[in-house]
Protein backbone atom coordinates (compact mmCIF):
# COMPACT_ATOMS: atom_id res chain seq x y z
CA UNK A 1 0.00 0.00 0.00
CA UNK A 2 1.73 3.10 -0.78
CA UNK A 3 1.94 6.01 1.55
CA UNK A 4 0.23 9.50 0.51
CA UNK A 5 3.17 11.00 -0.57
CA UNK A 6 3.64 7.78 -3.39
CA UNK A 7 0.19 8.13 -4.49
CA UNK A 8 0.38 11.85 -4.90
CA UNK A 9 3.81 10.87 -7.20
CA UNK A 10 2.26 8.20 -8.73
CA UNK A 11 -1.14 9.86 -9.39
CA UNK A 12 1.09 13.27 -10.54
CA UNK A 13 3.41 11.39 -12.68
CA UNK A 14 1.95 12.44 -16.12
CA UNK A 15 0.12 15.32 -15.13
CA UNK A 16 0.18 18.24 -12.29
CA UNK A 17 -2.96 18.76 -11.48
CA UNK A 18 -3.34 16.75 -8.21
CA UNK A 19 -0.15 18.99 -7.11
CA UNK A 20 -2.15 22.08 -8.17
CA UNK A 21 -5.25 21.25 -6.71
CA UNK A 22 -3.67 19.87 -3.44
CA UNK A 23 -1.80 23.94 -3.42
CA UNK A 24 -4.94 25.09 -3.82
CA UNK A 25 -6.60 23.73 -1.00
CA UNK A 26 -3.53 24.64 1.27
CA UNK A 27 -3.52 28.12 0.18
CA UNK A 28 -7.24 28.18 0.56
CA UNK A 29 -6.84 27.31 4.22
CA UNK A 30 -4.09 29.37 5.10
CA UNK A 31 -5.56 32.62 3.57
CA UNK A 32 -8.72 31.95 3.64
CA UNK A 33 -9.50 30.56 7.07
CA UNK A 34 -6.17 31.65 9.15
CA UNK A 35 -5.31 34.93 7.75
CA UNK A 36 -8.98 35.90 7.65
CA UNK A 37 -9.07 35.43 12.05
CA UNK A 38 -5.79 36.67 12.06
CA UNK A 39 -6.02 40.41 10.31
CA UNK A 40 -8.25 41.45 13.01
CA UNK A 41 -6.13 41.22 15.71
CA UNK A 42 -2.36 41.06 14.45
CA UNK A 43 -0.33 42.25 11.31
CA UNK A 44 0.67 39.25 9.54
CA UNK A 45 1.75 38.17 5.80
CA UNK A 46 0.13 35.27 4.69
CA UNK A 47 2.04 33.42 1.51
CA UNK A 48 0.23 30.33 -0.18
CA UNK A 49 1.25 28.40 2.64
CA UNK A 50 2.61 30.32 5.80
CA UNK A 51 1.71 33.03 7.71
CA UNK A 52 5.13 35.78 8.39
CA UNK A 53 4.06 37.89 11.16
CA UNK A 54 6.42 39.15 14.68
CA UNK A 55 7.93 37.04 16.97
CA UNK A 56 6.12 38.18 19.65
CA UNK A 57 3.00 37.02 17.97
CA UNK A 58 3.70 33.45 17.13
CA UNK A 59 1.66 32.07 19.60
CA UNK A 60 -1.46 33.80 18.14
CA UNK A 61 -0.61 32.15 14.83
CA UNK A 62 -0.08 28.64 16.18
CA UNK A 63 -3.30 29.05 18.41
CA UNK A 64 -5.47 30.00 14.97
CA UNK A 65 -3.57 27.51 12.90
CA UNK A 66 -4.72 24.80 15.59
CA UNK A 67 -8.00 25.84 16.33
CA UNK A 68 -8.52 26.07 12.23
CA UNK A 69 -7.16 22.48 12.14
CA UNK A 70 -9.13 21.15 15.19
CA UNK A 71 -12.46 22.29 13.35
CA UNK A 72 -11.46 20.95 10.39
CA UNK A 73 -10.41 16.91 12.52
CA UNK A 74 -7.33 17.23 10.55
CA UNK A 75 -4.06 16.61 12.24
CA UNK A 76 -1.38 19.69 12.71
CA UNK A 77 2.23 20.73 13.27
CA UNK A 78 4.14 23.94 13.44
CA UNK A 79 7.57 24.26 11.98
CA UNK A 80 8.85 27.88 13.20
CA UNK A 81 11.28 29.37 11.05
Amino acid sequence: RPSPVQFIWAVNAKSRALVRVLQRCESALVIENVAKRLVPRIPVVPVHDAIYCRASDIGIVRAVFTETFDELRLPFQTKDE
